[in-house]
């Protein structure tokens, strides 16, 4: 068979090449090739699953009696906090003025604290919130604080009433929620948590303060 080689121009990025054209008669006579078979691909070996890895315990969190224990709850300014005893105590401490500092002491107190004439006159939150942890006459001034403040108010917590005790005796008794807003209105001296459990101080008011009787 005769084979003719006709060149030919092909456009393609600017390249060109040769194609060759095999003669028609031969190209009839011409048996087809047979298509050699593709052998048939090996199969993926298998892939054993990896085993789930437990998921990492979440890390404990501790609060420091200072810091929040709770998220504030929304718009728990402008609401009253129920019916019931201690609902009705916080929406009154809510509108009360807090008692300062000199509220709580007599003269002869204040004088074996060291507290000055300005701090004096500071509310309690606000005085505690400025000591200093790290110094020891400002720890105990901040124990003799809470000492006056326990005269005159109950802590909060939310752990189960347990036999012998009573609402108000030794504790305010109350759900995660009711602390919650309370913490949300900062009407807390002082809050925490310890093994799960929210324990806190209520704000003092003048009016417990100087009438020196539990509210």
């Amino acid at each position: 068979p005769h084979s003719v080689c006709d060149r030919r121009r092909h456009s393609a990025m600017d390249l060109e090449w040769d194609e060759p054209v095999t003669d028609p008669a031969a190209k009839k006579s011409a048996a087809p090739a047979a298509a050699k078979p593709t052998p048939a691909a090996a199969p993926a070996p298998a892939v054993a699953p990896t085993p789930a890895s437990a998921p990492a315990p979440a890390p404990a969190t501790v609060f420091p009696v200072t810091a929040p224990a709770v998220a504030a709850a929304p718009g728990v300014r402008r609401l009253d906090f129920g019916p019931g005893e201690i609902g009705e105590f916080l929406t009154k401490l809510k509108s009360s003025v807090e008692a300062t500092v000199e509220d709580l002491f007599e003269e002869k107190e204040l004088a074996a604290l060291h507290i000055n004439e300005s701090d004096r006159r500071k509310p309690v939150s606000l005085f505690l919130r400025a000591l200093n942890k790290d110094k020891d006459s400002d720890m105990e001034i901040r124990k003799a604080i809470m000492r006056a403040a326990y005269k005159v108010t109950v802590p909060f917590t939310t752990r189960p009433m347990r036999d012998g005790e009573s609402q108000g005796n030794p504790y305010r008794f109350v759900t995660i929620e009711l602390f919650q807003r309370a913490v949300g209105a900062d009407l807390m001296i002082e809050h925490g948590s310890r093994n799960g459990v929210f324990y806190g101080t209520p704000l003092v008011s003048a009016v417990q303060a100087l009438g020196g009787k539990s509210a």
